[in-house]
């Protein structure tokens, strides 16, 4: 296991003005993810987890904090103490791909988080040597859609029915391209 990366602690500021603290999950999260599994609805979690499931059991949790920082690294977002939002990548073996998940509490939907962690992963994932990410969202879940097509990463979008299979290709220079054609097509 790598070392935990502290310079992935950073401070963020929600749109509603709020400031967050994102940074690595530690194996001391464990208590804070299960009260975040508890505040979550039965819809986040089905988007989350891309169909109906039962609450969260603590074996389970445990999982999500036993990270390695390289081939699964987690940031997760506090609000003064209460857990509100996770990110994670893992690994696809043997590639430079990951995939990506997001959870984000329901009452802090919409106001940035999603796109401040992408981002925050995006940043930290070339130096663990990770350039795409891939995710799989649910259709009818247009919020994270929306995080990804406005994140301004070159990115390929697949339906696969009642899925959108996502490719966000991450590296500097992919990016820098995908934001230079957008402004580009807009100037037109």
């Amino acid at each position: 296991m790598a070392q935990y990366p502290g310079e992935l602690e950073a401070p963020g500021l929600l749109r509603d003005g709020r400031s967050v603290l994102i940074r690595p999950v530690l194996v001391s999260d464990e208590e804070a993810m299960l009260d975040f599994s508890r505040r979550l609805s039965r819809r986040t979690l089905a988007q989350r987890l891309l169909g109906p499931v039962p609450r969260f059991r603590r074996e389970l949790l445990r999982q999500f904090v036993d990270v390695d920082y390289v081939d699964h690294l987690a940031l997760v977002a506090f609000l003064d103490d209460h857990l509100i939002g996770t990110a994670r990548l893992i690994r696809l073996e043997g590639t430079d791909h990951a995939e990506v998940t997001f959870t984000i509490v329901d009452e802090f939907q919409g106001l940035g988080l999603g796109t401040m962690m992408l981002e925050r992963l995006a940043a930290a994932a070339p130096a663990i040597g990770v350039y795409v990410f891939e995710a799989d969202v649910l259709t009818t879940n247009t919020a994270m859609l929306q995080v990804f097509t406005s994140s301004g990463y070159a990115r390929e979008m697949t339906p696969e029915g009642y899925l959108q299979h996502v490719l966000l290709r991450i590296d500097e220079r992919a990016g820098a391209l995908a934001r230079s054609e957008e402004h580009t097509s807009e100037l037109q």
